[in-house]
């Protein structure tokens, strides 16, 4: 396990790491499954931990850092309103008579747009290239890492 870990902190195993969360990211198409957003929130905070021993080595690892934790939060709210709107939702269903739960309803419903306002700022500022800068950093810090290792 610990050489694992130690792989993904060279140079090599975190663009190895990054590289493969872009190409599952990539697919996220729409507004997803809740189960779909929280794989990738699952997902990016692995990618955090193998960032964070290096985070304050370099210039620009606090700003990957804190960037990856904002896009932890974006797809943990879509996957708590996918959660909560679903049981809102079955609530209101199994209510006696349906029509009147009309604020079950309507809550539900500002869930679903509190979700759809979620996935469009993941897909505006990661999906379908929009994060290439980000993994451009990444690469960069990469590098930056590869550098210092020659010299000491």
């Amino acid at each position: 396990v610990g050489g694992g870990r130690l792989r993904a902190v060279s140079p090599e195993g975190i663009v190895k790491e990054w590289t493969g969360w872009r190409a599952q990211l990539a697919p996220m198409k729409g507004y997803v499954a809740g189960d779909e957003a929280d794989r990738e929130r699952i997902a990016a905070k692995r990618l955090g931990y193998v960032s964070e021993p290096i985070r304050g080595l370099v210039p620009t690892g606090d700003a990957i850092s804190e960037t990856l934790k904002q896009l932890q939060d974006s797809l943990g709210d879509l996957h708590d309103v996918h959660v909560f709107a679903s049981e809102v939702e079955a609530a209101a269903a199994d209510a006696a008579p349906p029509p009147a739960c009309p604020g079950l309803l309507r809550l539900a419903r500002r869930l679903r747009e509190r979700g759809a306002r979620a996935y469009a700022n993941i897909e505006q500022d990661w999906l379908n290239d929009a994060g290439a800068s980000f993994f451009d950093r990444v690469r960069d810090l990469a590098a930056d890492i590869e550098r210092r290792a020659l010299v000491a």
